[in-house]
């Protein structure tokens, strides 16, 4: 049985309900025939487009975060220079994202 990931609408970079995203999502949390039924597939539409909104943050804060290899090579040289908290560059730029789009 092929194991489907909840909550893929979330990753679309723009809303989009044709997304075969949306569609699984609302036959995975409701059923085929509330797709099927244009009342109840435009009231699930907007609930996942709601959800998808609310995580704006998050795909901000993606897009803005350092690379990963950048993030590994601050990270190495905050061990390698003993400073492995709050005042090392790996922390201050990750630190910056987040405040820079929080929640």
């Amino acid at each position: 049985m092929i194991q489907r990931r909840r909550n893929d609408h979330l990753r679309l970079m723009i809303w989009n309900a044709d997304d075969s995203s949306v569609y699984r999502e609302i036959v995975a949390r409701w059923s085929r025939e509330d797709y099927e039924d244009a009342d109840k597939r435009t009231a699930h539409e907007k609930t996942l487009e709601e959800e998808w909104k609310a995580k704006q943050y998050s795909r901000d804060r993606a897009k803005a975060y350092p690379e990963l290899e950048e993030q590994l090579d601050l990270l190495y040289h905050a061990i390698d220079a003993g400073k492995v908290d709050k005042t090392s560059d790996f922390y201050k730029d990750l630190k910056k994202v987040k405040d820079d789009n929080p929640k």
